[in-house]
């Protein structure tokens, strides 16, 4: 009895997180002010509600940029304009009170001009970059801790280095972040860098040139392969842009595709996602049938790419996001242009069938030409993640997460995953400063235990 309840409870859970999962998203303009909005829907796209009209003074036209729900279940962002000196602004949302909360003003020696999103890294803290400002006004790389609000530069860059950052960092299975800049390097074109956590050292790795890219936009994401993808808005041979491939060890950078224009797409500026499938999915911001972008998929294991749809004035046109993979197995993503009142839509794309259907259009009220990319949220989340009593012996990022998580052991030890029928489900050790990842969890709430003492360290909540 006493098994069938908690097996009752587990699925009611589990249940009752996934029907709370919502698709959130900020726009540039519309809303109140006509500074941009913060938006939720249902995990289906539908039933949209706008929650919060950016202001002047707390921060405005958000650009590039998404939310990242850290590890307290709160939401955190960036805005490209707005603040006291309204050259962006750090901010803080609980998507379960719904409350605004400005945490900093960005100023021209600490960075100015945000773009691109933030990422939590295995210590905990958020990381993040601006477009300009700094020791060289050519962007900052900058670091905030959540838990005391305090924020700190700790990378100025220059154009030898790399410049004006567009992007978002991603971290790998070290304290190593990586990212891309806009301009500079040897042909200044942008490079793409990588930052130590544990040294503040910043290192470039690559200086892209016409060949294999130039001006890149957006982020890299890591691959099933192991590889890093990308893809930059110029270079190639008909400078309309380049998807390329970054070995992170060899730091070796090799050209998979050049876009061409009407046939293809041309200009992408967001980032690839593998999807459940195994391919990468991905946008381009100009051409296609109607030279208003197209939605690709690219195979890298025999190097296909198959343009899936051109975007239309009236389905939405000029995507300058990245696409996101929904519970529903369904992509998700955000044009900035076309739809009913020609202020971008926000479009639902099954992948099996190839189908794009129409969600949202925004309507300068509700909304209107977003520039970033859709997260999938659950406000119920908001401070479930509890710390160890023993201090910090294990961080987990992302958490809440999607199945797949990393885990980061500020000492060595032994420990258990176990599920709400005390089930172990997965064990392992780990070295002091050293991070696992764990993947391939059913949706549900799962514990860490020390495997000798049983003591319980932290929760994990996995919701797809």
């Amino acid at each position: 009895m006493y098994t069938r309840l908690i097996f009752f409870f587990f699925t009611a859970y589990t249940a009752a997180l996934n029907a709370q999962n919502q698709l959130w998203a900020m726009t540039n303009e519309g809303g109140q002010n006509g500074l941009g909005t913060i938006f939720n829907t249902d995990a289906g796209g539908n039933n949209q509600n706008t929650l919060y009209s950016f202001a002047q003074t707390d921060g405005a036209k958000p650009l590039y940029t998404d939310f990242i729900q850290a590890n307290n279940g709160l939401l955190y962002g960036v805005t490209y304009r707005g603040g006291a000196k309204d050259i962006g602004v750090f901010f803080e949302y609980n998507p379960l009170t719904l409350n605004y909360t400005k945490k900093f003003d960005f100023d021209s020696a600490n960075g100015s001009k945000p773009l691109g999103s933030l990422i939590q890294a295995s210590d905990g803290m958020l990381y993040g970059m601006t477009l300009k400002g700094g020791a060289n006004d050519k962007g900052v790389l900058f670091q905030y801790n959540p838990s005391s609000s305090a924020y700190s530069k700790k990378f100025d860059f220059s154009l030898n280095d790399g410049c004006y950052p567009h992007g978002t960092l991603l971290q790998l299975n070290d304290s190593l972040l990586y990212g891309m800049t806009s301009q500079g390097g040897a042909n200044n074109k942008g490079v793409i860098f990588q930052y130590n956590l544990l040294t503040s050292v910043c290192t470039k790795k690559f200086d892209f040139d016409s060949i294999r890219g130039s001006y890149p936009l957006g982020s890299l994401m890591k691959a099933g392969d192991g590889m890093l993808y990308g893809m930059s808005s110029g270079g190639g041979t008909y400078n309309l842009g380049v998807l390329f491939q970054f070995d992170p060890i060899s730091a070796g950078c090799a050209k998979k595709f050049e876009f061409s224009g009407p046939a293809d797409g041309s200009t992408p500026l967001g980032f690839l996602l593998q999807a459940s499938d195994g391919k990468l999915y991905g946008m381009t911001n100009h051409g296609g049938l109607y030279d208003k972008g197209v939605l690709f998929q690219f195979d890298y294991n025999n190097n296909a790419f198959t343009k899936k749809l051109d975007f239309d004035s009236i389905h939405g046109s000029y995507p300058f996001g990245s696409l996101l993979q929904a519970g529903n197995q369904m992509l998700y993503g955000m044009t900035r242009l076309g739809g009913a009142y020609d202020s971008g839509v926000l479009f639902q794309f099954d992948p099996v069938s190839g189908t794009l259907t129409k969600k949202l259009d925004f309507n300068i009220t509700n909304g209107a030409h977003p520039y970033g990319n859709l997260i999938q949220v659950n406000p119920q989340l908001a401070g479930i993640s509890n710390a160890s009593e023993t201090g910090n012996a294990i961080t987990i990022f992302p958490n809440p997460c999607h199945g797949s998580f990393s885990i980061h052991g500020a000492q060595a030890g032994l420990y258990a995953i176990t599920n709400m029928l005390d089930q172990t489900v997965l064990s392992f050790d780990i070295k002091a400063g050293e991070i696992k990842n764990i993947d391939g969890l059913e949706d549900g709430l799962y514990f860490i235990t020390d495997q000798r003492t049983h003591k319980l360290f932290q929760k994990i909540v996995v919701v797809r």
